[in-house]
């Protein structure tokens, strides 16, 4: 079975009720400083991104990163608009001048371990939780196949993808499963289960089930229903 390294980075996009800020991706950058052994390269992802006052004053702002999960042995850092931060800092204040745009700057270092990692980060205004921005990247590295990709999360995604024994289900706020089931090609049912409101990661555990091809149907707040179709090995 090959090894596969996914580097999951969530910015969950939100609307402002008082839009300060203005949170775009330019660019993204993955990078192999070297290679250690054949099929065991050392990547660093990179997502640089421009943020915006879009005041006409000088805002005393903040940015929070909550790390959802990060595989043991793994480290992130965070450059804001105007310091870079070690990795593990959950938060810290800056302040934001009128009419700049300045670059934000996100680092995933996986350290040759397998894995994944998914961090929410939010920058907002000092003395208000109404005026903020936010945004989803998702980004995944095929250490075997030498593949790196970066994307933005604009619904729901499963990883890894195929999987063996865990599979997780990332959804944008206005998406998140309020309940799913898990059908096999035959249409049986193999698994199911409610999620409490107010998650964007789920975990669910397919250990048990037989290698082969699955359907996870998730029902959303509104009534809605979506099929994504996932590998179990």
């Amino acid at each position: 079975m090959k090894t596969i390294f996914s580097i999951f980075l969530f910015l969950v996009a939100n609307v402002a009720i008082a839009q300060t800020y203005n949170l775009s991706v330019d660019s993204v950058n993955i990078t192999v400083p070297f290679s250690l052994v054949q099929n065991d390269q050392y990547y660093i992802l990179s997502l640089d991104a421009s943020l915006t006052n879009n005041t006409n004053d000088t805002v005393p702002s903040s940015w929070i990163r909550t790390v959802q999960y990060l595989t043991p042995g793994w480290t992130e850092s965070v450059c804001d608009p105007e310091l870079c931060h070690s990795a593990g800092l959950a938060s810290s204040n800056f302040n934001f001048f009128p009419g700049i745009t300045a670059a934000v700057r996100v680092d995933l270092y996986p350290h040759q371990t397998s894995g994944y990692g998914v961090v929410d980060l939010k920058f907002f205004k000092n003395g208000t939780a109404s005026d903020f921005d936010e945004g989803i990247f998702i980004g995944t590295v095929d250490a075997g196949n030498n593949i790196a990709t970066i994307e933005q999360l604009t619904d729901i995604k499963l990883f890894p993808n195929p999987a063996e024994n865990k599979l997780m289900i990332a959804a944008t706020s206005q998406l998140m499963p309020t309940s799913i089931e898990v059908f096999n090609v035959l249409g049986g049912q193999v698994y199911s289960s409610v999620f409490k409101e107010g998650d964007n990661l789920f975990s669910v555990d397919i250990s048990s089930l037989m290698d082969g091809v699955y359907f996870l149907r998730m029902k959303l707040a509104n009534g809605s229903i979506i099929t994504r179709r996932f590998n179990k090995v």
